[in-house]
């Protein structure tokens, strides 16, 4: 039990970000990798709030009862130009992206761990 209490707080330290954020469109996620697996239409990508952003069915209202949605993954936002070779603001080392649980993405250094959360806005 001490072992996973250990993981969680490891988990919650690299969940902070450290830096100022990285403020991203919805227009500059890629295109979905699949289409819809209830009706087959292309996946749109959509925002609710200021969460995360996911994919969801273009024709979802033909289908109410089943919503077909996809998370944003890690591979997503790697295909984003201004994501692509950012490096640390504070040790200049290389970033890789994260996306914990039920959060946003991050940029994290690889070097030295300071990390950025990246938030979208509609337009």
């Amino acid at each position: 039990m001490g072992n996973s209490f250990k993981n969680l707080s490891k988990q919650e330290e690299v969940i902070e970000s450290s830096g100022s954020p990285i403020k991203l469109f919805l227009k500059d996620l890629p295109g979905a990798f699949a289409p819809c697996k209830v009706c087959g239409s292309d996946m749109r990508a959509v925002l609710v709030n200021s969460d995360m952003p996911f994919y969801g069915c273009r024709n979802y209202k033909r289908h109410p009862e089943t919503k077909y949605y996809e998370r944003v993954t890690e591979r997503h936002l790697a295909r984003i130009t201004s994501l692509e070779n950012i490096r640390c603001e504070d040790c200049g080392g290389s970033t890789y992206i994260k996306i914990p649980f039920k959060h946003n993405g991050l940029v994290i250094c690889a070097k030295c761990g300071r990390s950025q959360e990246i938030i979208f806005s509609k337009n």
